[in-house]
């Protein structure tokens, strides 16, 4: 069995190596979709028992869209971050009050911080995507990026 190199001297990446880095992601991205399709249908809670945010995606006319709902939160204690590959979502639902009673029969909704990172399936534009809050319910509109090969960018001939 011979020696596979990666790299090849001046640390150089060779064709070998670039298509087993491309197999790699590849099939990291793979992975990726599983878990998400896997998980698409439970109500995953964090380590903490906070619930965890649920999303839509979906494409619509050259952009990818995510809705998420967010009952009772107010937009101003929502953090959003988008890049290329997913995007970041951080919140907190504040009690507003305190109920003092010894009767108290039973607290189910959860107040505190949520929190997720979402895999996109399609690499996106973060510095053109527009987010919209409304009825508790949190929009993003991001345009899909035109898929670019690894060392140049399509170019249409005319």
């Amino acid at each position: 069995m011979g020696k596979h190199w990666l790299f090849e001297p001046g640390r150089k990446l060779t064709e070998e190596g670039r298509g087993m880095l491309m197999k790699l992601d590849r099939l990291q991205q793979d992975i990726s979709t599983m878990i998400d399709e896997f998980t698409r249908h439970m109500t995953v809670r964090s380590p903490e028992g906070a619930p965890a945010v649920n999303v839509d995606l979906y494409r619509d006319d050259g952009y990818l869209v995510a809705e998420m709902e967010l009952p009772g939160i107010d937009p101003q204690n929502v953090e959003l971050k988008v890049y290329e590959d997913r995007m970041t979502i951080k919140a907190e639902r504040i009690q507003e009050k305190k109920v003092e009673s010894k009767d108290y029969y039973c607290s189910e909704r959860y107040f505190g911080k949520i929190a997720r990172v979402i895999s996109l399936p399609v690499l996106v534009d973060p510095d053109s995507a527009k987010a919209t809050f409304k009825n508790g319910v949190l929009t993003v509109r991001m345009p899909e990026k035109a898929e670019v090969e690894e060392g140049g960018k399509k170019v249409k001939i005319e």
